[in-house]
């Protein structure tokens, strides 16, 4: 299985959890149609797969929508090729992000932390056949580690002392540096919030064209700095993520996470 592939066992949960939300006061209108609607996706198959279990789940066809015994419906799902994707992968080339970066990884607290787990590094390099030496290096280790166990394979001895215990918190801190201060924040999860916040603005100025209900974002877990601007924990694999607008007026809007 390719690492940007969807994992069998998480296609139900994407069912469910579209089950769940469909249930409570977001998801009443059970009934799609392109007006009520918007799910955009990062173009990776992970994604893309989980948009489409989330939808067939969200969305079962009704009435004139049936047309086979399987209840599923073909529902639209926009992607942006990953070069030009500031929104959901914010993978188009941003050279002061870049530069941003760098900085990060250079500043004395990074080095220090690279040398404090140099051991580490080195056992991991010896025993994994890979060059370790870095927080993405353990990162993508510990990913490879985590699919081979929820798939209920035998992982080998020399992981027991390291995994998941030594290797979570570096994984973690790896995956957040990609939003380590506020510029990167601003950089990298800018154009995401901004288009959130553009259109609950305009939902309640009655402004918005067209005027859909509901926006739905497929994004892989390494959207960190989301999380970071959002000031939540991560979370295990295919969670979701509800904002709510509540208002009595545009001026007064009040955002539920």
């Amino acid at each position: 299985m390719k690492s940007a592939e969807i994992l069998t066992k998480d296609m139900g949960p994407g069912v469910l959890i579209a089950l769940i939300w469909a249930a409570n006061e977001c998801g009443k209108a059970s009934t799609f149609t392109a007006r009520t609607l918007a799910k955009k996706t990062t173009d990776v198959d992970r994604t893309l797969m989980s948009a489409e279990a989330n939808l067939a789940g969200l969305y079962p066809p009704v009435k004139n929508q049936i047309w086979d015994s399987l209840k599923w419906m073909p529902i639209p799902v926009h992607t942006t090729p990953e070069k030009f994707d500031n929104i959901l992968k914010g993978s188009k080339h941003c050279p002061r992000y870049n530069y941003e970066v760098e900085k990060v990884l250079r500043s004395p607290e990074i080095e220090h932390m690279n040398k404090s787990n140099k051991k580490l590094y080195e056992y991991l390099t010896e025993n994994s056949g890979d060059n370790i030496n870095s927080f993405k290096k353990v990162e993508h280790l510990y990913d490879v580690l985590l699919i081979e166990q929820l798939y209920n394979k035998t992982l080998p001895q020399w992981t027991k002392s390291v995994f998941p215990d030594k290797l979570k918190p570096i994984t973690i801190f790896s995956f957040m540096l990609e939003s380590y201060n506020k510029i990167l924040q601003r950089l990298k999860s800018g154009p995401l919030v901004k288009e959130m916040i553009d259109h609950m603005v305009k939902k309640a100025q009655n402004t918005l064209q067209p005027d859909r209900k509901l926006w739905i974002y497929s994004a892989p877990l390494k959207r960190g700095d989301v999380y970071d601007y959002l000031n939540i924990d991560i979370e295990p694999r295919m969670e979701f993520i509800r904002k709510e607008e509540h208002r009595s007026d545009w001026k007064n809007m009040k955002h539920k996470l």
